[in-house]
């Protein structure tokens, strides 16, 4: 195993081989990223939007497999909207294009003295190009394309958000598919980094020989994700009284089916699909009014630009969709953004001239915030910061704007929302998808237990790197034979990797200052989850403030790394 170290202020590029022990301690994807991340960080309080603070891409032992669901790849970094530390997530072909090269990460640290891209070849090469800067991801793919003899799938670059260190801009791939939530496409502009071509050759795979199980089992078992992808959620959320609506004051959208799953087949051209993967979750759609044809909109895409803002015009929200993919800018903060901007002026509490539902209006506050002009300076910086200086109520939990699955409907996804690492993000513990449709749902107590399982057993399939998606066609079984067969360990030692990374990611947190003053909901969402959340730091072996204990630390085998790099 092997990463590649590029420090873009001295235009320095280095191979380092990773110690063979990282392997079974944090096994690759998230939990290699979150490893480098504190190896390189020689200030674990370092602005997001310092040159010292470092881009960690990463694929996990799967990505050298063809198993069914392993076509992710993670990145790691400090996120200038939340100031924790962040991991994210992306699916498409760029993991096979990383796995090519022949490393397993690659550590981005410094800022380039002029706009740049980066290459990641057989001869690794820093690229100026200055007339770059401005272009947009869907401009910028078609050069570097042309230019480096790529395709889409070879490419991660920022738009203009990214540019001008919107705290919500993506990084994306493949022009549609993005490294979400977070701002970390923001980091990357403060690099002055446009885009990283990452050009291998062809390698050979090992796959387990039970990989024809596998792929049989995810062919016959049924699932909405194959008929409608992400789009079949919004239903059921509404449903559990569980869909954001007029940006959080209500969690039913009366105009629903208008922007439902089975209304977006009117515009569906075919269904796409990640490397490795047989449920083609996505789908390609394609607006006459608007003249686009993009790829999703996803279930969180169709909340932010449609009941959040209380607009039921399905084209709109394609267009909407593909205007940040060509921006670079996360849909669920931009939708968030908005909405909190609309609650604002609709109360008095800001002056301006917007209205629920009012789609040009909306088109021209997000080329605000995307070119931070007028409102959109302020909007830039996040709903948190924006509510904040103005008295408007905002929702999010560690300055990450909550997405699609209203915690009011599902308390135990709203406990892991205030819980979560990186702020209100509904992948980190996925406990939406244990509650849709549950009597128990409501219900907070035994919650805790649930979490932590989740936030232990997603921490391992983001480092194998395996999709989420997965747990709904794989058993606990079955996620155990691909651990064996990728490096011989048994699920019991695997979910205890899942909690080291849990809670070195904790720590890291704790010294930028969180604490359980942080783990905190929304005051207006109104949901009893303070004895719960005592019961979850006393069964993760946390102290009262919400910091791993000397002793949970010793017993994970964190002690020793903790005192090299943090002390």
């Amino acid at each position: 195993m092997k990463y590649l170290y590029v420090d873009l202020s001295e235009r320095r590029i280095e191979e380092i081989e990773i110690p063979p022990d990282w392997k079974s301690r944090f096994i690759g994807g998230r939990g290699l990223g979150l490893r480098l991340l504190v190896e390189h960080t020689e200030d674990p309080s370092v602005d997001a939007f310092s040159s010292e603070n470092l881009l960690v891409y990463s694929i996990g032992p799967l990505s050298k497999t063809n198993v069914p669901f392993s076509g992710r790849m993670n990145l790691t970094s400090f996120s200038p909207l939340t100031n924790t530390v962040f991991s994210s997530n992306v699916g498409g072909f760029l993991s096979e294009e990383l796995y090519k090269t022949g490393y397993d990460a690659v550590v981005v640290t410094g800022k380039a003295e002029n706009p740049c891209y980066l290459v990641i070849d057989r001869a690794p090469r820093i690229v100026d190009k200055k007339s770059l800067w401005g272009k947009d991801v869907f401009e910028t793919s078609e050069y570097i394309k042309e230019k480096e003899n790529v395709k889409d799938r070879n490419i991660a670059c920022i738009g203009p958000a990214g540019e001008n260190l919107v705290r919500f801009a993506n990084i994306m791939v493949q022009k549609h598919r993005a490294f979400g939530r977070g701002g970390l496409g923001a980091v990357m502009g403060s690099k002055n980094l446009k885009a990283i071509v990452f050009k291998g050759k062809k390698r050979e795979k090992r796959n387990p020989d039970f990989i024809d199980e596998l792929r049989k089992k995810v062919r016959e078992t049924p699932s909405n994700l194959k008929t409608m992808g992400t789009s079949n959620i919004i239903t059921i959320a509404n449903d559990n009284e569980a869909l954001p609506t007029r940006y959080y004051a209500e969690t039913k959208f009366e105009r629903v089916d208008d922007i439902s799953g089975e209304r977006l087949k009117d515009f569906t051209i075919k269904a796409d699909t990640c490397f490795s993967c047989l449920v083609a979750c996505k789908r390609i759609t394609k607006s006459e009014t608007f003249n686009v044809t993009t790829d999703g909109p996803e279930y969180e895409t169709l909340m932010a630009f449609g009941s959040n803002l209380l607009n039921s015009d399905l084209e709109s929200i394609i267009y909407l969709n593909d205007l940040c993919d060509r921006y670079g800018i996360d849909t669920i903060s931009a939708g968030s953004a908005v909405g909190c901007l609309i609650r604002g002026a609709s109360q008095g509490m800001v002056q301006h001239a917007i209205r629920w539902g009012d789609i040009k209006k909306i088109e021209k506050v997000l080329n605000d915030i995307v070119h931070r002009k007028g409102i959109g300076e302020e909007l830039a910086e996040g709903s948190a910061k924006f509510g904040k200086r103005y008295g408007i109520q905002s929702f999010h939990v560690k300055g990450l704007d909550l997405p699609g699955h209203d915690g009011r409907g599902l308390y135990g996804q709203a406990l892991s929302y205030a819980v979560s690492n990186r702020g209100a993000d509904h992948l980190y513990a996925t406990v939406y998808i244990d509650e849709y449709n549950q009597p128990h749902r409501k219900d907070i107590k035994g919650k805790s237990r649930i979490v932590i399982k989740n936030e232990n057993r997603n921490a391992v399939l983001d480092s194998l790197v395996l999709c989420k998606f997965s747990v709904r066609f794989y058993d606990e079984e079955d996620i155990e034979r691909i651990a064996d067969f990728s490096f011989n360990m048994e699920m019991e030692d695997l979910m205890r990797t899942g909690e080291r990374i849990v809670n070195l990611e904790r720590f890291v947190n704790s010294r930028r200052g969180f604490s359980r003053k942080d783990d905190i909901l929304p005051p207006k969402m109104n949901i009893p989850i303070e004895e719960e959340l005592q019961q979850y730091y006393r069964l993760r072996g946390w102290d009262e403030e919400g910091i791993p204990s000397e002793r949970k630390l010793e017993e994970l085998e964190l002690s020793e790394l903790i005192e090299n790099n943090f002390q």
